[in-house]
């Protein structure tokens, strides 16, 4: 018959006993004052990268939530890639690509609210107005009279 793993004095199995003071789980950092890892704080760069490409595939809706999406891409961006600089984060290349697709985005937002601004007097009116010579011209069912 096998005999149980050995194990710290007054456990049998060999698993983790919390020492006193310490709680049912050990510490996640071995020694108090270390950094989180820098996959922990890549938050921003992601938020960036996402924010940018959402303010690309907006802009063609009046422009305005390319620019609001596109200024929080920008911000998000140079937060995150701040943290790269430090070393707090290791995604420089995602806050990147959301600080130039959200730059993008509000150029694009601005040139789509500058053509409206132009051509709106130049867009075509309402053709599906009611004419009051059709009897028709709203109704797709044909009233039969007897």
């Amino acid at each position: 018959m096998p005999t149980a793993p050995a194990g710290p004095p007054g456990n049998a199995y060999g698993a983790w006993t919390p020492q006193p003071g310490q709680g049912p789980y050990p510490h996640p950092y071995p020694y108090p004052g270390v950094k989180p890892l820098p996959s922990l704080q890549n938050g921003k760069g992601t938020t960036a990268m996402v924010l940018g490409l959402c303010a690309l595939s907006s802009f063609y809706v009046y422009g305005v939530p390319a620019i609001v999406l596109g200024i929080l891409a920008v911000v998000f961006g140079v937060i995150g890639l701040r943290k790269a600089k430090r070393g707090e984060a290791d995604n420089g290349s995602q806050a990147r690509i959301g600080l130039v697709t959200g730059a993008i985005g509000i150029a694009l937002g601005a040139a789509f609210l500058v053509l409206i601004a132009v051509f709106w007097e130049h867009l075509p009116e309402d053709e599906d107005r009611y004419d009051e010579s059709d009897p028709y011209s709203y109704s797709l069912v044909r009233t039969v009279t007897p």
